[in-house]
């Protein structure tokens, strides 16, 4: 893979994160994937590791980072 390719990859994923495109996001991901978001997780429950919530979308709750529950 050139690195043209690996740039579209990360342009086509940051547009899918701009338009809160969540199931586009969660398509480009490895089962394994993990993340970080930002914050101290003793005082934001949301901060921390993330694994890939793909197992969220059936039968649990999935929480938008930018919308109340």
């Amino acid at each position: 893979m050139s690195i043209q390719d690996n740039k579209r990859i990360v342009e086509r994923f940051s547009s899918h994160f701009e338009r809160s495109a969540i199931d586009e996001i969660l398509s480009m991901m490895s089962e394994n994937a993990i993340w970080w978001i930002k914050g101290k997780p003793h005082l934001f429950s949301g901060a921390g590791k993330k694994p890939n919530p793909k197992w969220n979308r059936s039968g649990m709750t999935y929480m938008h980072p930018y919308k109340a529950a």
